[in-house]
């Protein structure tokens, strides 16, 4: 590498090749791909981009079954956007970290960082986050017994997904309007 931007380049090709492997279910090569990502990004000093490298090598193991190692990657992940004030970075590896804790049976540190990704999406007016959180939340409460709990969980969870499905909804019609009215303008038909 010449300077630091071919690395950087070069780190963001294999970032997304690495995304794209891991979506195909081909996490073993994902992995060493994503590896070799995190290692020019930290050359490159691409803190963003390590943030990026590290949360997704995490869901690369925790997808295996390596919860330790996805832990230790979503906590590394976490300080850099916790350093950065990226705090919409922060809740998704809050919320990471909830559900690998709950696959490893630490149900209570499952709550803790899911709790934390919540109050986060709320002060952001993130839906989908908080939809993500309450289901998550609804999953470690059955698994401690507790129906009640969970089935609240999933109720809130799914008003906010069919509130954001309604929204999508709404904006995909407002734009169907649009084209439609452009359509007529163009033709001149009034």
């Amino acid at each position: 590498y010449t300077n630091a931007n071919d690395a950087g380049h070069t780190a963001l090709a294999q970032f997304t090749l690495g995304s794209l492997l891991l979506r195909c279910g081909e996490v073993r090569q994902a992995v060493e791909v994503l590896e070799s990502s995190l290692l020019l990004r930290r050359r490159a000093r691409d803190t963003l981009g390590l943030g990026e490298s590290l949360s997704l090598l995490g869901q690369a193991f925790a997808e295996i079954g390596y919860q330790l190692h996805a832990m230790d990657y979503f906590d590394q992940a976490l300080a850099l956007c916790q350093e950065m004030g990226n705090r919409p970075g922060e809740a998704i590896c809050l919320r990471h970290l909830g559900r690998v804790h709950h696959l490893h049976g630490d149900h209570h540190e499952a709550l803790t960082a899911l709790d934390k990704s919540l109050t986060l999406c709320l002060r952001r007016d993130d839906a989908e986050g908080q939809a993500q959180c309450h289901e998550s939340i609804a999953g470690v409460h059955l698994d401690l017994g507790d129906a009640r709990l969970a089935i609240q969980h999933l109720d809130e969870s799914l008003v906010l997904y069919m509130r954001r499905q309604t929204a999508v909804a709404a904006e995909a019609a407002a734009a169907d309007e649009v084209v439609g009215e452009s359509v007529v303008d163009v033709m001149g038909v009034h």
